[in-house]
């Protein structure tokens, strides 16, 4: 029972039983119902309520308080006890942005898969201002559902301190009552996840007509409804929100069911008085009917007029909770609050935030960290407490009304109480120690924090750890890994900010100012390996970007103790110093830091202290994962989360998504799942994977088992060197294979072990190095892992079409579900012809999926080799000539048979039955998830085309498709078919194929349109030049600066031109009115036409003006296309020489990247620098630029490779070009060095280690308005 407050309130008189209500003709008409009847000694009382904080729910009367008083229960449909602990476990909100199975981490979870790249931030130091901004302003949202609900500042006026049903469950606490839930928090989530599942598969989805008023009016008809307690009005109006009756029957009929049900059960032992959502009340299947159902009387309680009195008396009653001592993770601080734990709703980056919800009074208690890095800053504790004090004002809500200084164990801090604009009071202790600021926070309705005793419980028993400074001692972790002599033990930080994720270990020294930092980066990534000393200098980099450096003042490569290491000095913007050294170990990256204004020897002591030692693990015990389906001795081990719903989860996103089929069983999900073991603090990781193929997949070369069963990289990558490779066989027939892999000048491994037996892959894979001693995690993992022995499977080398085929017609209605998902993991090959055939010919309009399955077999039938098909499909294409999808499906299939007879067959039906062509021809179904890790089938794939439109075998066999010439031009009169035909014309032209005479009969059509189009581009060009005219001659005042680019130039071209024109030229020589057209097309103002036809002219051997070539040579963005264009025609001698240079050809190069929608106004050479990349040396040479003429700053822009030798140029080679908007040239620092630096980024960007490496500065614009993100989500101020 809860504690009863010392002093009774005075209660205002109360009737001694409800007043029943007036007659009413209507079935539900109050919100309040007394149970009774079925040999109930004593009445319960059944309760709807809004789930809102709304003064319209606060309409409670005496008999609303005198049923609630009776009772011996007070029931909501869930624990509001249990909620802290039901909402930390819900797949919906579980692990926040960082890890877990939140649906926002919904593949990451399910599939955890190591993916780790070192970032520019993973070892820099970050200033800590704005997170302490944020940590001031911070409140915990997860605290606004479960006390208050409110909706901010716009709404606070018409609202009470909390929601109804907590207000009905802090009543019943408050007045001594026990407290329950009439659903089970996990199913009920479940259920309401599997609702909306439902109501996404609904077929039958209601659909009404858009009705504003009624979308504007309800909401306040509910209000109105409710306010009446009219459970009649409420029924129809929530009918009318009801779009799927599918979702209707598990969202509220399904847990009207339970609730009723546990209704039964605890009125038979217990009065209760039970708070559900309204809507769940009337109706003939709500929970009123249902309990009429099992024999209670159901009598309506009039809900008469609000009682402030009894409200406000409830409201001053308050429940002391016993405080119990919390501990920080790394036991640092203490505090003691009152329940049982700390939980970590909240997530921001730079922030460690627990709290807890006093769900009874409606109050919250917090513990925020923040690291600081201070020592390294060079700012002592008195400047950091100085800062944050000039931080107060504008982060602290409301009006700070007290700020006392205060001490905790040596540790300065300030104690704040503060009143928000709503009234509440909060108080604040902050303590400054040299590595973080720990935040202490307490928050409750109005004057709550004031009042009691619980602030001093709470402030009062803080304690803080002291780093005591006996001496300099030698200090490893609990877990090993290195040991290192330092002034006292070191403090445990860790760093989750925007863009790291590392453990830090700090300490200092007083006596000589020196500070000293451990930085530990765990970076697994399995598909590649990089040189040591390419991941040093990343490291480097990464902390020398820290904000606090000047500059660089030395830096050597040496060796610790084998381990790759490199040691840096440098300078800070303060005059202090840092020196470091970067040591790798396998996937664990260090980074020792000592910081010092005047070198000493302590600082050599402790660098040189550091060494690699063995890790320390638990015993290692034997483990089972009924899961993963395997067992394994190891130390450590990360079994499922039982109650993982990630599965149903992703169902549920699939749907959403439209990735799935209506099936309330079709989940396209594959068997496929990993465990990540290991230890974040020891930074060791194994990965463990489970794939189980397809029912029907098949595999026909069993020597490409691995290669498919790998990381992709292991096999496609020549710079792995393959230290280990050996293959072998169980006793049980399980087929395995061992892989090591290393790579030049690496001391890091990737060992991997693979397993495969009867339809089952399994693999186990680490990153570790060459240089340590296995430790006890993976020489006992890999030593002792076994898939079971019991799994079920077939052979991936055994066919299994026929089966598929069988299964697909089964009588068994799920056996054909299966089959039918499995749609696009079935090989066929050319024994199986006859087997398609039968099912082509067996398909009914009965089957689900009909036309998608005929399309299917006849597409795959169409991909096989053999002399029976062309026949066969001629025969189908006049059974199924009512249904255009299956001719259209057919004409597809000749084609991918790719034989003149095919194509002459294809042409013969195309012509007597063209079917009506729309222009979504393809036949697949919807979206598919990829299948993963595994390539199961052997389906072939056509040739890749350039061409995407219907048809596209006919432009990869050009030779070929001669044969259907010039017959197939006859469907150039009909609209479906002209583009596409049009398009097959041009190709064959273009290409040599065919010649005049092989579509002479068309040229009088072809002539007549050509002339049309080219007198229409003529007149739109002369309208353009009078528009100009005009506005020079009238301009126009306007807000907006003149266009400069208003020259009357057009570059927009003419595709359709440039399609009659290949078609007219071989008509040149013939026809006197060919050779007028193309004089009258080269008078066209349009210069992208005007090239194109020139080109067009000179591929074909047709003279060409030479004023052509200096024109288009001198232009920016043609210089670098008529280059290619007259190299891939052997014509580079017409080039104009003058500019023929590296310069104007990367000028050009750059303009040719952009679009009429981006031109630059401005762009200026810089320099060129020396390059060596893949082999090859060269130069890239740098612009700068501006969007706008009045810019501000200086983008720049980079073009090459160009040749080493600089006579020569190259205008294929465009692995330096680029126009990157994040590249500004900065005035305050020399040019040379700005540009050497953009090009090592770029070299360094093309490595796969830091492919991601400088992203990471974007992190920059999110972190700089962090305590911006966090106010804009506050709802109580």
């Amino acid at each position: 029972m809860a504690q009863q407050p010392a002093h009774k309130p005075k209660m205002s008189p109360q009737p001694s039983i409800p007043v029943p209500p007036k007659p009413a003709s209507k079935k539900y008409p109050s919100l309040l119902w007394e149970i009774s009847g079925n040999g109930l000694k004593k009445p319960s009382y059944l309760f709807g309520t809004m789930h809102v904080s709304d003064k319209l729910a606060f309409h409670l009367g005496d008999s609303f308080y005198t049923a609630i008083k009776s009772a011996d229960v007070v029931a909501l449909e869930t624990n509001p006890e249990s909620w802290q602990d039901d909402y930390s476990q819900s797949v919906f909100f579980r692990g926040g942005r960082r890890n877990g199975n939140s649906l926002m981490n919904l593949y990451s979870s399910r599939w955890e898969w190591p993916a780790d790249h070192m970032r520019i931030t993973t070892f820099a130091i970050d200033r800590y201002e704005e997170a302490i901004k944020a940590a001031l302003a911070v409140e915990p949202s997860m605290i606004n559902g479960m006390l208050y609900r409110t909706y901010g500042r716009q709404a606070e006026d018409f609202e009470e301190d909390t929601f109804l049903d907590m207000y009905i469950f802090q009543t019943g606490k408050k007045l001594g009552k026990r407290v329950s839930g009439v659903e089970n928090f996990q199913e009920s989530e479940k259920l309401v996840m599997e609702a909306y599942k439902a109501m996404l598969r609904d077929q039958n989805k209601k659909r009404r007509s858009y009705d504003y008023e009624g979308m504007m009016t309800n909401p306040k008809k509910v209000e109105d409804a409710y306010r009446k307690g009219d459970l009649d009005l409420l029924d129809s109006l929530e009918s009318l929100t009801v779009f799927s009756d599918a979702f209707q029957e598990k969202f509220l009929y399904k847990r009207n069911e339970i609730q009723a049900n546990s209704i039964d059960s605890i009125i038979k032992k217990m009065s209760l008085f039970v708070g559900v959502g309204a809507a769940h009340l009337p109706g003939k299947r709500g929970v009123i009917e249902l309990l009429r159902q099992k024999g209670y009387t159901m009598r309506p309680v009039r809900m008469d007029d609000r009682n402030s009195m009894q409200k406000e008396n409830v409201d001053k009653i308050r429940i002391n909770n016993t405080f119990t001592t919390q501990t920080g993770d790394d036991g640092f601080y203490s505090v003691s609050i009152p329940g049982k734990k700390f939980y970590r709703f909240t997530d921001w980056n730079g922030m460690d935030v627990v709290q807890y919800a006093d769900m009874v009074n409606g109050a919250y208690y917090m513990v925020t960290r923040i690291k600081t890095n201070s020592l390294s800053l060079g700012h002592s504790s008195d400047l950091v407490l100085k800062k944050i004090d000039s931080l107060l004002y504008e982060n602290i809500p409301g009006k700070i009304l007290k700020k006392t200084a205060i001490t905790k164990n040596g540790y300065k801090g300030l104690d704040i109480i503060n009143r928000t604009r709503r009234g509440d009071y909060q108080r604040y202790q902050l303590y400054i120690t040299p590595f973080e600021v720990l935040i202490f926070k307490m928050s409750g309705n109005g004057e709550y924090i004031n009042a009691g005793n619980e602030s001093q419980e709470f402030f009062g028993s803080i304690k803080l750890k002291e780093y005591a400074t006996a001496g300099w001692q030698t200090w490893q972790p609990p877990t090993g890994g290195f040991s290192v002599q330092m002034p006292h033990i070191p403090a445990l930080l860790k760093d989750n900010g925007f863009g790291t994720d590392r453990l830090e270990y700090a300490a200092s020294d007083a006596a000589t100012g020196n500070s000293y930092l451990i930085m530990k980066a765990n970076l697994h990534n399995y598909s590649f390996i990089e040189e040591d000393t390419f991941e040093l200098n990343l490291m480097d980099e990464s902390y020398g970007y820290s904000d606090f450096i000047d500059k660089q003042l030395s830096r050597r490569f040496i060796s610790l103790n084998g381990y790759p290491a490199l040691e840096s000095k440098y300078k800070h913007k303060d005059g202090s110093f840092s020196s470091v050294r970067y040591v790798i170990q396998g996937p664990v990256y260090y980074a020792i830091i000592a910081s010092y204004k005047n070198d000493n020897p302590d600082t050599q002591r402790f660098l040189q202290s550091f060494a690699i030692t063995p890790y320390i693990y638990p015993v290692p015990a034997p483990r089972t994962d009924t899961v993963m389906s395997i067992t394994v001795t190891t130390p450590i081990y990360a079994q499922a989360d039982k109650k993982n719903d990630s599965p149903g989860m992703e169902e549920l996103l699939q749907l959403s998504n439209g990735m799935m089929d209506d099936d309330a069983d079709d989940i396209n999900v594959p068997a496929f799942s990993t465990r990540l073991i290991g230890n974040d603090t020891i930074g060791e990781k194994i990965l463990v994977m489970h794939f189980k193929v397809p029912q029907y997949s098949y595999k026909k070369d069993s020597a490409t088992l691995w290669k498919n069963a790998s990381v992709s990289t292991w096999f496609s990558d020549s710079t792995f060197i393959i230290k280990q490779s050996r293959e072998y066989t169980l006793p049980n027939g399980m087929r395995c294979r061992d892989l090591q892999l290393t790579d030049t000048n690496s001391s890091r491994l990737i060992i991997s072990k693979m397993f495969y037996n009867n339809g089952h892959f399994f693999s186990i894979t680490t990153l570790t190095d060459t240089l340590s001693k296995q430790s006890a995690l993976l020489s006992n993992f890999f030593s002792s892992f076994k898939p079971v022995d019991t799994l079920k499977g077939e052979s991936l080398f055994a066919r299994k079409s026929e089966q598929f085929i069988k299964d697909l017609f089964s009588k068994d209605s799920m056996t054909v579900k299966k089959a039918r998902r499995s749609l696009y993991q079935v090989a066929f090959d050319s024994t199986d012809v006859p087997l398609l055939k039968k099912a082509i010919d067996s398909l009914n309009w009965k089957m689900k999926d009909y036309l998608t399955l005929k399309k299917f077999f006849i597409d795959n039938l169409g991909r096989i080799r053999d002399t029976s098909i062309v026949s066969y499909l001629q025969k189908l294409y006049w059974k199924v000539k009512d249904t255009a999808d299956w001719q259209a499906a057919i004409l597809n299939a000749l084609l991918n048979q790719r034989t003149k007879t095919a194509f002459l067959a294809f042409k013969d039906l195309v012509l007597q039955e063209p079917p009506v062509m729309d222009d979504d021809y393809t036949y697949n179904r919807g979206f598919r998830l990829p299948s993963v890790y595994v390539d199961y089938t052997t389906v072939t794939k056509s040739k890749k085309t350039s061409y995407f439109g219907k048809w596209a075998p006919l432009f990869d066999t050009l030779s070929l498709s001669k044969v259907i010439f010039p017959d197939i031009l006859q469907l150039m009169n009909i609209d479906d078919y002209r583009n596409d035909v049009m398009n097959l014309l041009v190709t064959m032209v273009d290409s040599g194929y065919l010649k005049t005479e092989d579509y002479e009969t068309s040229f009088p059509k072809i002539y007549l349109e050509a002339k049309q189009l080219l007198k229409k581009q003529l007149a739109k060009e002369n309208k353009a030049n009078m528009e100009k005219a005009a506005r020079k001659e009238a301009p126009v005042a306007s807000l907006y600066p003149a266009d400069d680019d208003d020259t009357g130039v057009s570059d927009a071209g003419n595709t359709d031109l440039d399609r009659y024109a290949i078609l007219l030229l071989p008509f040149y020589n013939k026809n006197p009115g060919v050779q007028a057209f193309f004089e009258q097309l080269q008078t066209t103002q349009d210069r992208r036409l005007l090239y194109n036809t020139y080109i067009l002219l000179l591929r074909n051997k047709y003279k060409v003006p030479d004023p052509f070539f200096t024109k288009y040579a001198k232009l920016d963005e043609y210089r670098s296309e008529l280059y290619i264009d007259l190299e891939t025609n052997k014509m580079t001698d017409r080039f104009p020489k003058q500019y023929k240079n590296q310069l104007d050809i990367s000028r050009s190069l750059i303009v040719k990247t952009l679009t009429n929608y981006d031109k630059i106004d401005t762009l200026i050479f810089i320099d060129k620098l020396p390059v060596a990349y893949e082999q090859k040396k060269g130069y890239v040479y740098f612009f700068k630029y501006k969007r706008m003429r009045d810019d501000l700053t200086w983008q720049v822009a980079t073009a090459g490779m160009q040749p080493e030798k600089t006579e020569l140029v190259d205008v294929k080679n465009d692995d330096f070009t680029s126009v990157d908007e994040d590249r500004k040239l900065e005035s305050d620092k020399p040019v040379k060095e700005q540009l050497q630096k953009m090009l090592k980024e770029m070299l360094y960007a093309r490595r796969s280690s830091a492919s991601v490496f400088y992203d990471a500065r974007s992190f920059t614009l999110y972190r700089n308005y962090l305590s911006e993100m966090v106010k804009s989500q506050r709802y109580r101020d």
